[in-house]
C-alpha cells in the first residue's frame, strides 16, 4: 500500500504502543506486544527514549509496559517475525505479567531438558495464545496455518546453547572488586558480552564520582538515599540489568546484589551464581545452577559459546 504522505517511524511505533495501551486499559486483552523491533532499530530509528516513552504511555492508562529483550518464540506465530527481536509488553495487572515470564521460563526448561515437543510444546503457544485474550479458535488457526516453526526440540536445544551467553549482567559485593573483576575477564576471553557495576565509569562520572576510587562503595553507602547521584546509579543499573538476557551473581554477596538477582529472575532472565553460600535458602533455586567456583564457571561458559 502507498501512502500519500510519508510516516515517521518512531511515531507510529509509539501511536501503536497508545492503541494496544487503551485496548489493555478497557480488559479487550490481558497483554499486548508492540511491534517487534531489532537492537538496531532502538538504537537507530526508534531512539534510545523509545522505551521509556512506552512506559510513559502505558501509565497514562494505568498499565505497565516490560522491555522484553529476549523474544518467547512459539508455534503461534512464524518465527521469522520475532527471532532476533525485542518487544515491549503493555500489562494492566502484574500477576499478567509474570503469567507472560513464566510462559517463557517454562518453555527454557522444557527445551533444556529436551522435552520441547508435542502436546508439552503445544501448550506453551496455547498459553501464550490465551495470554493474548486469544479465542480458542484463533489459536487452533494460528498454529495450524503456522508453516514457519522452529526446528525440532533437539536442534532447538542446540541452538539455544549456542547462543546462551547472550548478554550477561555480573552483580556482586563492591567489597569484592578483585574477585569480580577476574571473573569478568573470563566473560572477555570468551568474548561474551556483559556488564559490570564495577567498570560503570560513565554512570560514575553522571554522578559526580570517581569510579576508580577503593573506597567507592563507603563513598556511596554514606551518601542520601535520594541524593542525585544515587539515583543516577541505580537507573543505569537497572537499565543494564534490563538488556541483559543472563544473570549472574557472585558470592559471597550482599544484600543489594540478592535484591538484583530477585529483579533478574523476576525479569525472566536466566540466573546464575558462582562461589560458595554460607547457608541452604530456598530462594536459591532461582539460579539455574550455582558454580562451586571460576573453574566450573570458565568450563561452562566455554562449552556452551562454542557454535554448533
Amino acid at each position: 500500500m502507498e501512502l500519500n504522505r510519508p510516516v515517521d517511524a518512531r511515531a507510529y511505533a509509539l501511536g501503536v504502543c497508545d492503541a494496544f495501551c487503551e485496548v489493555v486499559r478497557a480488559g479487550v486483552k490481558r497483554i499486548a506486544l508492540s511491534h517487534p523491533f531489532t537492537q538496531d532499530e532502538l538504537d537507530t530509528v526508534l531512539g534510545a527514549d523509545f522505551i521509556r516513552d512506552c512506559t510513559a504511555i502505558a501509565a497514562q492508562y494505568g498499565c505497565g509496559a516490560h522491555h522484553q529483550t529476549e523474544p518467547l518464540l512459539t508455534d503461534l506465530f512464524p518465527i521469522s517475525l520475532n527471532a532476533g527481536r525485542q518487544n515491549v509488553i503493555f500489562y494492566r495487572d502484574p500477576a499478567d505479567l509474570e503469567a507472560f515470564l513464566g510462559i517463557c521460563r517454562d518453555k527454557r526448561a522444557l527445551v533444556a531438558s529436551g522435552a520441547y515437543t508435542g502436546d508439552a510444546r503445544r501448550e506453551i503457544a496455547v498459553r501464550f495464545g490465551r495470554l493474548l485474550s486469544y479465542s480458542e479458535e484463533a489459536i487452533d488457526r494460528l498454529i495450524a496455518h503456522n508453516t514457519e516453526r522452529e526446528p525440532d526440540n533437539s536442534t532447538v536445544a542446540s541452538a539455544a546453547e549456542s547462543t546462551l551467553p547472550g548478554r550477561f549482567f555480573i552483580a556482586g559485593r563492591a567489597r569484592n572488586r578483585d574477585h569480580i573483576l577476574h571473573i569478568c575477564r573470563l566473560f572477555d576471553d570468551l568474548h561474551i558480552p556483559r556488564y559490570c557495576f564495577l567498570e560503570n565509569d560513565a554512570s560514575y562520572q553522571a554522578a559526580g564520582l570517581d569510579g576508580a576510587d577503593p573506597k567507592l562503595a563507603e563513598t556511596v553507602e554514606t551518601l542520601d538515599l535520594h541524593h542525585p547521584s544515587v539515583r543516577a546509579l541505580f537507573e543505569h543499573d537497572l537499565r543494564a540489568e534490563r538488556d541483559a538476557e543472563n544473570f549472574l551473581l557472585v558470592l559471597p554477596a550482599g544484600k543489594s546484589a540478592h535484591i538484583e538477582a530477585g529483579i533478574a529472575y523476576g525479569l525472566g532472565k536466566r540466573c546464575y551464581a558462582v562461589g560458595p553460600y554460607d547457608t541452604t535458602d530456598t530462594l536459591y533455586h532461582i539460579f539455574e545452577k550455582i558454580f562451586r567456583d571460576e573453574n566450573e564457571l570458565k568450563a561452562f561458559l566455554a562449552d556452551v559459546s562454542r557454535p554448533c
